[in-house]
């Protein structure tokens, strides 16, 4: 019998740890939708600006944006920190496309952790770094809000699946080079053949220099060298998905993303 409330008492243990190991629960529930913010960096004001800027965000994508502070990991590192969050909170799921930006004050680490194939391949590892470039100068100098404005103008900037189409001035400027470059080459095709284009009741070639060279090829022989590639397997450690280096998380979810001490 006593044995069986030990069990129970372990289950109960277990499970409200598990709610615990991001540090959220309650203090996450007055949060405005898409941040988590639990190390409390932001004022109320900020929170919902931030929050707008994410729903606007993601009402043109078709992804999950989120914010998060910590002060507090849980034994995790920066990395599989975020990338669990990720899988927890994006409300799609493990499956769900996303990215995520964490701020985190215990190991005095940026991260940012991408989900899904098209938001992995859209934020490559040129592009992260480039984010973490802008986002780090606000959070050297404490301006945890600024670092977040950076991060959502980058993450509209590198967008995977915007839904805008070229503008008037840019279709115009696309035609033109296109004209442009359909006369240059008419150009030199008839300046190479030496000849003139000329137009009548029939179109025709006149080619007053135009002379014929006659070239003899032989076949000798070819010799094709054959040898394998070896290519490392995804499981061995970090592998690449376009511009983007991937890993799994403990959850077995394929994660893009990088970091930076600040």
């Amino acid at each position: 019998m006593r044995k069986g409330y030990i069990l129970i008492l372990l289950t109960f243990l277990a499970f409200f740890g598990t709610l615990g190991i991001f540090g959220q629960s309650a203090r996450a529930e007055g949060n405005p939708p898409g941040i988590y913010d639990d190390a409390g960096l932001f004022s109320g004001e900020e929170a919902a600006e931030l929050s707008e800027k994410i729903q606007k965000t993601e009402g043109e994508e078709d992804y999950h944006v989120l914010i998060v502070t910590t002060a507090d990991t849980g034994g995790k590192t920066t990395a599989a920190y975020a990338d669990d969050f990720f899988e927890a909170y994006n409300g799609e799921g493990p499956s769900g496309a996303g990215v995520l930006f964490l701020i985190d004050m215990q190991h005095r680490q940026l991260y940012i952790s991408t989900g899904g194939e098209a938001v992995i391949r859209a934020f490559t590892d040129k592009k992260i770094d480039k984010m973490l470039d802008r986002i780090y100068e606000k959070a050297a100098d404490g301006d945890y809000y600024g670092s977040c404005v950076r991060f959502l103008r980058d993450v509209e900037r590198y967008a995977p699946t915007a839904k805008k189409g070229p503008g008037v001035v840019e279709a115009l400027i696309l035609l033109v080079i296109s004209v442009l470059a359909g006369r240059i080459i008419v150009f030199f095709m008839t300046r190479n053949q030496g000849g003139s284009v000329a137009a009548g009741v029939n179109d025709y070639f006149a080619a007053g220099n135009t002379q014929e060279i006659i070239r003899e090829d032989r076949f000798v022989n070819r010799m094709v060298t054959r040898r394998r590639i070896e290519r490392k397997d995804d499981d061995d450690g970090p592998f690449r998905m376009g511009g983007s280096s991937v890993h799994q998380s403990s959850g077995g979810t394929t994660h893009g993303g990088g970091g930076r001490s600040f």
